[in-house]
Parts: C-alpha cells; structure tokens; sequence
C-alpha cells in the first residue's frame, strides 16, 4: 500500500471521528434547545412544521390579533389543498404569548417580582413544561383569573409546591394558582430562564395588568406537504415580518444542511435587536443554535478529504475494475482464439505443414520404391559374369558355315502337275565345304 492511501486512510477516520462527535452534539443541542415540541408530538408520526413568528414589543398585538392571525393562517392551509373535515379534528394547532414584568404578592404578604407571560391557544403543547402539581392552562378556559406558577415562583409567595386553589395578586388583580410547574435546573437553561421566576396567565387577564401588555410571539404548527410548506405559509400571513427575517422554521432550525447553509449569519446572532424581548426558550434556542453553526460549518469542510478520498477510491476502483476486466478478456479471447484456431486448422494447412506433408510424402514414395526394388532380380554386374563353354576340338578346325545370300523371285503359277511327282521348293542347299 502506497504512503498516500495510508495517510487518506488515517485522515479519513480522524475527520469521520471528528463528524460522529459534531453530528452527537448537535443533536444533544437539538434536543436541548430546539423548540420544535408541537411538531414533534402533535404530529403522531406525520410530518409537520412548527414556525413562530416574533415582534417588537412596539409591534405586539392581542388577542384579537391573534384570533385573525388564525383565520389567515387556515385560509392559506385551505389555498394549498388541505381540507377540514367535519369529524376529523383539528389538523392544526397555534398559540401566542407576551412578557412582562410584574409585582406578585400572597395572603401571606409574601411578595416577589416576576416574569408574567400571557398566553394564548396551545401554549403548553407548543412548550410543555413538567408538571408537578394541578393543571395547565387550556385553551379553552373560561376564567381569567387563573395562573400557573414555576417552583421558585410558588416557593417564594408561598413556601411551598403544593399551592393549587391558593390566591395572590399581580399588581392589584386577583389570581388563583392552578398549576406548578418545574423550572429549568440545566446550567445552560439557567442562563436564558434568568433568575428571576415566572408565571403564566391567560393572555386575556394581561390588559387588566399593564395597559402597555402586548402579545409578541405568534406559533403554528401545521402539516408539512413539502419541505418549506410551514415558511411559504408563514410568508402569506404576514409578509412584512418574514421579510424582516422575524419568521424561524423550528423544526429545520437544527438540520445540518440548515447550519452550514446560514453559517455566515453568525455574527447576527449576537446582534440585540432593539424593541425586542425574546422569551427564555427562544434565547435557549438562539445559543444552542449558535454553538451549532460553529461546529458544522468546519465539521462539513472536513468532510470535503472524505470526499475527495473517496473520488481517489472510486478512480482507482474503477483502475482496478479495468485491469480484471482487460485480463478477464484476455483469457476470454484466448479461449475464442483457440477454438477458432482448432476450427480453421481442421480446413486449412499452414505453409510449414504443407511442406511437411510434402516430405513425408516423398519420403513414403522413397520407401515404396525401396521395397518394391527388393522385389525383382538384380542383374549380373559385368565382372561377374561367367566365361562362354570351350568349344569342342573337333568342331573347331570346321569353317564356319555361312549361307548365301538367296534372292527369291515371284515365283510363276506351275502348271498343273502331277499330284504323285514331287513338288519343287526352288531352294537350293550350298555344299558344305571342307
């Protein structure tokens, strides 16, 4: 193995360590800080989209407001298609809540100053505190003379928890407790729930406080079509706010692409804007947000060595890929070679073959002659004949006898003759000589 795959494979598990660690914060972050609770549990399993909307306290509005804010909210949802059936329940749910500061003090004459939040429609389901004792406060209660206390609240008026059905006074205006609830304990939640306690009222009751109390926080949680369906909703109900980048999409707020994508608002966050007074949740959200943001921005430009190993791993896949294939075609080819070669030599002959064919075949015919030589007589060589037989001594001194030279001429037709003479030849013998 090459030292550059080495060193890719170190750095590849080193910044997919370091990712593992990013993506467990963040979500340890998301489930700290994120407001997305309505979305979460009012869905049952369907998608949906928890989107608040803030104002100014110069800009905050009533109840009033909020109940037309409702209206445009489900005229808009019926413009895209969904439906409201008679029997089917609500398929959506809002709420909206405002703060201000007031003065509190029990029969006891136990006082404190805290933080009254009115509240109106699904206020608890969109932020379900832990009960400890009693009731929330519903949407559809009749009075407005009931409150809800956090621990501290009641241990301060009242020295203890178990306060339900017991009255105190926010400025001059008579409340009854119905509800404690616990307050944050978390270091961190410490830190945007402040020290000082809080109670809860229906929104209602506010005016009856302070002439100045206004609403500055509106929330629906609304079915999900598609992703952004809650923001493009948000942006028909009240486009001046969403423009003025006062509208957050809870439930995306935490998404990874989400962070790295608004990473360059960073800064922003820090900014206080002025006329606005966020609640103790929204500020929870905004720091884990933050912490957020600086985690995944350079956790996802790490991920760009794993994407670039993983380019590397894919061209030499594909490197490795062509090499088996190339051998894998060499033999293949090899095989087809051979077989057409089997094929072409059982018709034709090369000229190396010819010409040995050739040779064995004169080399046949050579031995056929051989043999067929053995077969007939071989004649007498010259030295080896035999001398001619002596001639008698009687017969030699006898002259040759020669016979003469005989010029036959047509004989004529004889005449009739004699049957009992002879006939005549015409031949004439030599006399032998002596």
């Amino acid at each position: 193995m090459k030292k550059f795959h080495k060193l890719l494979i170190v750095l590849n598990v080193l910044v997919l360590a370091a990712t593992g660690l990013v993506i467990l914060r963040i979500s340890d972050l998301r489930h700290d800080c994120a407001m997305e609770n309505a979305a979460l549990y009012w869905g049952e399993g369907e998608e949906y989209a928890q989107v608040s909307f803030y104002y100014s306290v110069l800009g905050g509005f009533t109840p009033t407001d909020a109940y037309s804010k409702r209206v445009l909210v489900e005229k808009e949802l019926k413009s895209q298609g969904v439906t409201f059936e008679e029997g089917e329940g609500c398929k959506w749910i809002d709420c909206a809540y405002g703060e201000i500061t007031a003065h509190c003090l029990s029969e006891s004459n136990r006082k404190t100053d805290a933080v009254v939040t009115g509240v109106w429609g699904d206020f608890f389901t969109f932020h379900p505190e832990t009960l400890i004792t009693g009731s929330y406060i519903y949407p559809d209660t009749a009075n407005y003379d009931v409150a809800v206390l956090d621990d501290l609240s009641s241990w301060r008026l009242f020295g203890s928890c178990d306060t339900v059905g017991l009255n105190f006074m926010i400025g001059d205006k008579l409340f009854r407790v119905v509800g404690v609830i616990e307050a944050p304990t978390d270091k961190t939640e410490l830190k945007a729930y402040g020290s000082d306690p809080h109670i809860y009222i229906p929104a209602d009751a506010m005016p009856l406080i302070s002439d100045s109390a206004k609403l500055t926080v509106y929330e629906m949680c609304i079915p999900e079509k598609v992703r952004n369906f809650g923001t493009t909703i948000a942006s028909k109900v009240d486009k001046d706010a969403f423009d003025a980048g006062n509208v957050v999409d809870q439930t995306r707020r935490f998404d990874l692409i989400e962070l790295v994508a608004t990473h360059k608002n960073i800064p922003e966050t820090a900014i206080v804007r002025a006329g606005f007074s966020y609640p103790w949740f929204e500020n929870l959200a905004r720091m884990g947000e933050l912490q957020a943001r600086i985690l995944a921005f350079p956790a996802a430009l790490a991920l760009l060595i794993t994407a670039f190993s993983l380019v590397v791993l894919m061209f030499e896949s594909a490197k490795g890929a062509g090499l088996l294939a190339r051998k894998a075609y060499g033999r293949f080819d090899n095989e087809r070679q051979k077989k057409l070669s089997k094929i072409y030599y059982k018709t034709h002959k090369t000229p190396e073959e010819r010409e040995k064919e050739q040779l064995e075949q004169e080399a046949a015919e050579r031995e056929a002659r051989r043999l067929q030589a053995k077969k007939k007589p071989i004649p007498p060589r010259a030295d080896n004949i035999p001398a001619p037989p002596s001639p008698d001594p009687g017969e030699a001194d006898k002259a040759p006898v020669i016979p003469e030279e005989t010029h036959d001429e047509p004989a004529e037709q004889p005449e009739a003759a004699d049957e009992s003479a002879p006939a005549d030849t015409g031949n004439e013998t030599a006399p032998s000589g002596e």
